[in-house]
């Protein structure tokens, strides 16, 4: 490593990650909260998953090319997946995507695609804190994915990000979401990426927690 990646690598260690990750959902919270304030906060949500990204693989310490294959699997595939679910409603069931996350192809938001490899990896590093044993990772790691998109249904809509059909999603969208997850966590053990866990931790507690305080917002408003 040269010196200007050491330098660069100094400025974003895990401390200062971490603080700025905070104040970026804290300022989002913020947006969203305020009324004159949340198109904006609908401009910049796609940004959410754009630096959760980047800061995965600026921080993961394995083989980056590995991990960029990986991507590039989950990436297409969940893409396909999500097209063929919207455009159908035979996967996750009926429902449209709002206006906050950004260009679409397909009726699809290109970044919904950085969502899902996000979530399996973040998800990955939080399995491997509880359970030992890669069939165990697999399903606890797909069973923390699903209850985070349990969660994250409740918000959607308020959020700008999609709605289904008569506001409620069907059992459908929760076992699709529990197969798709339990088939990505397996592509993920069988490339042998380890996540790195703080990281991982981090990322999917701030996420958890500003969904929960948007929840609450949405419940007193």
């Amino acid at each position: 490593m040269n010196k200007v990646e050491s330098y660069i690598d100094s400025l974003v260690n895990d401390k200062v990650i971490t603080i700025n990750i905070v104040r970026f959902y804290c300022i989002g919270l913020l947006l969203f909260a305020i009324p004159y304030t949340r198109e904006l906060f609908y401009i910049l949500n796609p940004f959410n998953f754009i630096l959760a990204t980047a800061v995965i693989f600026w921080k993961h310490n394995q083989s980056r090319v590995k991990l960029a294959i990986f991507f590039a699997i989950i990436g297409i595939s969940s893409f396909v997946i999500e097209s063929i679910g919207v455009n159908t409603g035979k996967i996750f069931g009926e429902y449209e995507y709002l206006h906050s996350l950004g260009p679409e192809l397909f009726n699809t938001p290109i970044v919904i695609s950085l969502n899902w490899f996000m979530l399996v990896y973040i998800t990955a590093g939080f399995s491997d804190r509880l359970v030992k044993g890669h069939i165990p990772k697999i399903v606890v790691g797909a069973l923390i994915m699903t209850g985070y998109d349990l969660i994250v249904e409740q918000t959607a809509p308020a959020m700008g990000m999609w709605i289904f059909n008569g506001g409620t999603p069907p059992l459908q969208n929760y076992l699709a979401w529990l197969i798709l997850s339990i088939i990505f966590h397996a592509i993920f053990r069988l490339f042998k990426i380890e996540s790195e866990k703080k990281l991982s931790e981090m990322l999917y507690l701030t996420q958890l927690v500003f969904l929960l305080l948007v929840y609450i917002l949405l419940i007193l408003r």
